[in-house]
């Protein structure tokens, strides 16, 4: 927009239309603005570049702490299955146990 409105200014100038001292001293300071905002603009850009950057790193870390969490709830249900498994085993053992000593 300020670009557009120097253009303006500069444009005006060339057909000759006086333009008053702030015009002027804007039109002179004419590529000192618009190095100054192509800055900006390129500074814009590597922002923006570094965020979704950090943005995409932040998503893979989560995702990867989601599937280690994951993947810690199914090795303590693994443990959980086994330790029901070897008590079951105990408990028939022990019924059998129970048994032959009840039939001697």
């Amino acid at each position: 927009m300020l670009q557009t409105k120097l253009d303006g200014y500069k444009a005006e100038q060339a057909n000759g239309k006086q333009l008053n001292a702030d015009q002027l001293q804007a039109v002179s300071k004419y590529q000192d603005v618009k190095s100054q905002l192509d800055f900006a603009k390129e500074l814009e850009k590597a922002f923006k570049e570094t965020i979704e950057a950090s943005q995409a790193s932040l998503k893979k870390q989560l995702t990867k702490e989601a599937k280690e969490r994951t993947a810690a709830s199914l090795e303590r249900s693994k443990l959980v299955v086994t330790f029901i498994s070897i008590l079951r085993e105990l408990v028939r053992l022990n019924t059998l146990n129970l048994n032959f000593l009840n039939a001697l």
